[in-house]
């Protein structure tokens, strides 16, 4: 029903609030460390989100580009380690 988000947030707040409660200085220190940790997820949200005009469908098609260019690297390190300077199957390739 509820996104897990504000499950974390509110416990959040609630260590926050005990905090305080305890010590003002232990109150600043976790809400300077809150304020910190949610300023790197948003940058991380701002920086790896889609562009505008991109679909996720373009991410999954560089995923998997990058997928079948990984699979060829280490087939071809594979190759190199056993010596064979043969030429590869044109027909196994993706």
């Amino acid at each position: 029903m509820f996104d897990p988000k504000w499950g974390v947030i509110a416990v959040a707040l609630g260590v926050l609030a005990l905090a305080a409660a305890y010590s003002v200085q232990l109150g600043l220190a976790v809400g300077i460390g809150l304020v910190a940790i949610s300023a790197i997820a948003l940058w991380v949200q701002v920086r790896f989100a889609l562009q505008p005009g991109k679909s996720p469908a373009d991410r999954s098609a560089l995923a998997r580009r990058f997928g079948r260019l990984g699979r060829n690297r280490r087939a071809a390190q594979a190759a190199a380690e056993s010596g064979s300077q043969a030429r590869p199957d044109p027909s196994k390739r993706a």
